[in-house]
């Protein structure tokens, strides 16, 4: 893979917005960015505990290069007792580039 090292840019998060959603997923999620590349076409959000549970969700909705919003996931198990700390992590796919940003899954 050949690319333009001169136009590689890092992730970098500025702003959070709703980084909390219940254990059964579907909150938006909003994160202001470090201007991204204009042409940057794919971003994804790694989601991911201590106990191994992961879930990558690809972004799509892109706004002015410089935002993104995406759904949360479901937590693996629905019926929680209490709030669980997950970790986001942003990264662009084929590439090492990430940024990472605490969640948390809260009881429905």
């Amino acid at each position: 893979v050949i690319y333009n090292s001169s136009r590689k840019t890092t992730l970098q998060i500025l702003k959070t917005a709703n980084l909390f959603s219940p254990s059964t997923g579907g909150r938006i999620i909003s994160i202001f960015l470090k201007r991204l590349e204009k042409d940057q076409k794919r971003l994804s959000a790694k989601f991911f505990d201590q106990s191994n549970w992961s879930k990558t969700v690809d972004i799509q909705d892109f706004h002015y290069q410089c935002a993104v919003m995406f759904e949360a996931p479901p937590y693996k198990t629905k019926d929680i007792a209490s709030a669980v700390k997950v970790s986001l992590k942003l990264f662009v796919p084929f590439r090492d580039e990430k940024e990472r940003q605490e969640f948390i899954s809260k009881q429905s």
